[in-house]
């Protein structure tokens, strides 16, 4: 009986030790404070509930994104536009003109100072420009013409 007794209990040794994983003989045992265990991690995760990856990669942050512009201006003949606001940076300046004489549309600073000339084509004119606003402000478009015309600035 005693015989059994001692089998039993040295399957049931043999059996914790494959089921916890015994280390092998080559390998050295470290002791808790030499380096932390996977386990001890897991359980100091579980602890708090809190996963470790949201805490160590922050969430990214939303690109801003630039919603265009956009102001229509249209007439016949020779006209001024009212003031309009242009901000730092490119602007596109989008011209349609049907009539048979030139066509010319100047950019003016809210001095009525000139600024850029965009435009001076003889005829029928369907074509764009691309202007560098060195300073934010108002502006306004004067336009020489003999016929429908359209602008459209995009910035």
């Amino acid at each position: 009986m005693k015989k059994v007794a001692l089998l039993v209990i040295g399957l049931l040794v043999v059996g914790i030790l494959a089921c916890n994983g015994a280390p092998e003989a080559d390998q050295p045992i470290s002791s808790p404070e030499a380096a932390p265990s996977a386990t001890t991690e897991l359980t100091a995760q579980e602890a708090t509930n809190t996963p470790v990856l949201a805490t160590a990669i922050p969430a990214p942050s939303p690109t801003p994104t630039m919603v265009p512009t956009i102001q229509t201006f249209a007439g016949r003949g020779q006209e001024a536009t009212g003031l309009f606001t242009l901000n730092e940076g490119l602007a596109r300046v989008d011209m349609a003109h049907t009539g048979d004489q030139n066509f010319i549309v100047w950019l003016l600073d809210s001095r009525g100072d000139e600024v850029d000339l965009l435009v001076n084509e003889i005829g029928p004119f369907n074509g764009s420009a691309a202007l560098g606003i060195e300073q934010a402000g108002q502006y306004l478009l004067t336009v020489d013409a003999d016929g429908a015309w359209e602008i459209v600035v995009t910035q």
